[in-house]
């Protein structure tokens, strides 16, 4: 309806005794466009009312049966009745009339007898009046859900009055009702946590004394004890003669972000099965320490600790013994690594080194600051006679033994991958020897050495002989239990050594500089088998191709898959990349250009290893990603996600709310299917399905018809 003629589905409620009245007041309203209905009574005017709602209502005071007063404090307090326009028309031009007029929420009034213009005008005004009025009311609801949905309240204190003035939300973060909440600046400071309220008034003198907008974050106790933590947000507003006369800001509850930076820290950082450092935490570590070596000429020590014969624990008592033994393992260690206090003077410090769990069964211990190198040989010692202690584990007790590599730093090398590399040569020399023992760098060199030379020669033999092969493993759809892709795993049939996993050559690849060589022959290799499947009449599936740190950041990248998909016989998306989150952070800007480049190709692109970095939110949402993979070392929780939403499946959320498939690594147990199921994942790769295989078996897996019920039966 605009303002000069309001559309016909606007009507007025005339309520008059007076025929005449009501006649002439028709006729009004007609001519700006509205339909009447007419009431001889203020009861009748009332059922009126319920029925066809009125955009406006006319009303008469001096009534038989219910006078316009009652009708109008009656029709305030109806379903719609409290913002309705209501017109008083009165012969009484008494102030008593006129005041009670308004106090039973008259919205105007109009004097008896009145001119056709002037009430012509007067409903125009008061139709206009109360759309502008409904716009604001809804405008104000839908801020107020808004900042109910975000935790988002807003706030103004008025230094004159120290009248501090809050919204809805505000009461609702603190936990109050209104009536308990006195607005008053130091009222609101009593809900802050005591050891944050200096913090907070700190920050408001501070903007009040700079003229400056201001940022703190602090704890709200609520009455029930439960701590939130909010983030407020303030500015002053100065008067001509600059001074502060009031300040508006916002308040924001942010617990729960909170709480999922805190979980999102711990699983990037810590080991989840023993809570220590993990390998990400431990390398950051040693990179400080390599730091501050070098500036200072302290000497500092890594030592690589790794269980002899770990696995028969795992075959004989089964995997969650295994993971008990590791974690009774990592106590020990941690109760010797915190006996090596420092004494400075007559104080005692806690100790500076870290125990971390880098993988499986191998833990690292980084001593940033030796006082003799024979301290790193003491600690070893320590460690290895604390493993030989009995376990007892699941009511049995169980012997274990060690080996030890120990490197030193700065003097045997001045970065991180190559210290662990020592760390890890000076292991392996130790187990060779026999295990229960420790070994340093320097003694393991000469023989690792010459068998690392040798490697790297069998390797580049490898790579001109064409010794490599590729096994495949299907990524399934939970549903139907059909084979939507295949992820490549590289393989090596060495003419010696047999088949060899890329454990066992991939770090002498990287050491000799020949990831790239052997990543193009991947993917060429998978293109081959591509075309194969698709002219042996095999139905579409994705082969998904890891690329090497190395590789994705090599500049013939881009033309090596354009130039092996251009010969796959099937279209480029049936060929998907996996890169992880920590190549793509390297260097973010250059990963967004060569990841357009290789989108525009066709490929598609899937995150690796999804969950284990620390890529924001907002960083994930400009990767142009099409699937993520959710890392195997969640899926081992994915049992017990049965009541609880679970780490996995926030992972699972995330990857859909980014648009992506979401893709389980390492599935092996049906409740660990069944969970992912209800956490919505669409794809798993694992054991319960199948291992990797070769691509003849593959090829006999494409051929079979899916089974959704071969989800309840073991792979065979």
């Amino acid at each position: 309806m605009n303002d000069e003629h309001p559309t016909r589905q606007a009507i007025a409620l005339i309520v008059d005794d007076d025929p005449t009245m009501r006649m002439l007041a028709r006729q009004v309203l007609e001519q700006i466009g509205l339909e009447v209905e007419e009431a001889g009574d203020g009861q009748e005017a009332v059922r009126l009312f319920k029925q066809v709602r009125p955009a406006i209502v006319l009303l008469d005071v001096l009534m038989p049966v219910m006078d316009g007063f009652e009708a109008c404090h009656a029709i305030r307090h109806l379903p719609g009745g409290s913002h309705t326009p209501i017109l008083i028309m009165t012969g009484l031009d008494d102030i008593e009339s006129i005041e009670k007029a308004y106090e039973v929420g008259a919205t105007d009034f109009i004097a008896k007898p009145w001119q056709i213009l002037i009430l012509s005008h007067r409903v125009r005004y008061m139709l206009r009046t109360g759309r502008v009025l409904e716009a604001l009311r809804e405008s104000q609801a839908g801020l107020a859900r808004a900042q109910q949905l975000a935790h988002l309240g807003s706030w103004t204190w008025t230094l004159r009055t120290n009248q501090f003035t809050v919204s809805d939300e505000v009461v609702r973060i603190l936990g109050l009702s209104s009536d308990q909440f006195d607005r008053t600046p130091e009222a609101y400071l009593r809900n802050v946590h005591p050891d944050d309220q200096e913090l907070v008034r700190q920050s408001l003198e501070e903007a009040l004394a700079l003229r400056r907008d201001y940022e703190v974050d602090y704890r709200v106790i609520r009455p029930d004890g439960e701590e939130r933590i909010v983030t407020e947000r303030g500015a002053p507003a100065c008067d001509e003669q600059g001074r502060v006369v009031t300040v508006t800001g916002t308040i924001q509850d942010i617990t729960v972000r909170r709480n999922a930076e805190a979980q999102m820290f711990l699983s990037t950082f810590y080991d989840r099965l023993t809570n220590l450092p993990n390998r990400v935490l431990f390398e950051e570590r040693l990179r400080q320490a390599l730091e501050s070596a070098q500036q200072t000429g302290e000497t500092g020590a890594v030592l690589m600790l790794n269980l002899d014969h770990f696995r028969r624990i795992n075959e004989t008592m089964g995997l969650m013994a295994g993971d008990e033994v590791l974690h009774a393992v990592a106590d020990r260690l941690q109760d010797c690594v915190r006996k090596d206090d420092v004494r400075t003077g007559p104080t005692h410090h806690p100790s500076p080194y870290t125990l971390a769990r880098l993988v499986a069964d191998t833990f690292s211990i980084l001593m940033p600051h030796l006082r003799t190198t024979r301290d790193a040989a003491k600690m070893a010692r320590r460690l290895l006679a604390a493993i030989q202690q009995p376990f007892s584990i699941a009511q049995k007790d169980i012997t274990l033994s060690a080996s030890i590599g120990i490197t030193l730093f700065p003097s045997n090398a001045a970065d991180v991958p190559t210290l662990l590399q020592q760390a890890d040569a000076a292991l392996q020399s130790a187990k060779a020897k026999g295990g229960t023992r420790f070994v340093y760098f320097a003694q393991a060199l000469s023989a690792n050495q010459t068998e690392r030379l040798a490697l790297e020669a069998d390797l580049r033999r490898a790579i001109q002989q064409n010794e490599f092969v590729l096994h495949y493993q299907p990524q399934v759809d939970v549903r139907r239990w059909a084979i939507r892709g295949v992820e490549a795993f590289l393989r090596w049939r060495h003419p010696t050594r047999g088949l060899l996993g890329p454990g066992q050559f991939l770090s002498c690849a990287e050491e000799a500089g020949l990831t790239v060589a052997i990543g193009e022959w991947v993917i060429g290799a998978a293109c081959r088998q591509q075309k194969a499947w698709h002219e042996a009449g095999l139905p579409p599936v994705r082969v998904a191709v890891n690329l090497s740190p190395a590789h994705f950041r090599h500049q013939g990248l881009v033309e090596t898959i354009s130039l092996a998909v251009q010969d796959m016989g099937r279209s480029s998306e049936h060929l998907e990349l996996e890169v992880t989150e920590s190549m793509i952070m390297r260097d973010l800007d250059h990963s967004l250009k060569v990841l357009k480049h290789l989108k525009a190709l066709g490929v598609r692109i899937a995150l690796d290893d999804f969950g284990t970095g620390f890529t924001s939110l907002r960083e994930l949402r400009l990767l142009p990603m099409d699937a993520v993979k959710i890392d195997a070392s969640f899926i081992q929780e994915a049992g017990a996600m049965e009541g609880s939403p679970g780490f996995t499946a926030a992972l699972i959320t995330l990857a859909h709310s980014l648009k992506c498939r979401a893709i389980a690594e390492g599935v092996e147990t049906q409740a660990q299917l069944e969970a992912l199921q209800r956490a919505g994942c669409e794809e798993v790769q694992g054991f319960l399905y199948s291992p990797p295989r070769t691509a003849e078996e593959t090829t006999q897996l494409l051929t079979k018809k899916p089974d959704p019920q071969a989800r309840n039966r073991p792979a065979a």
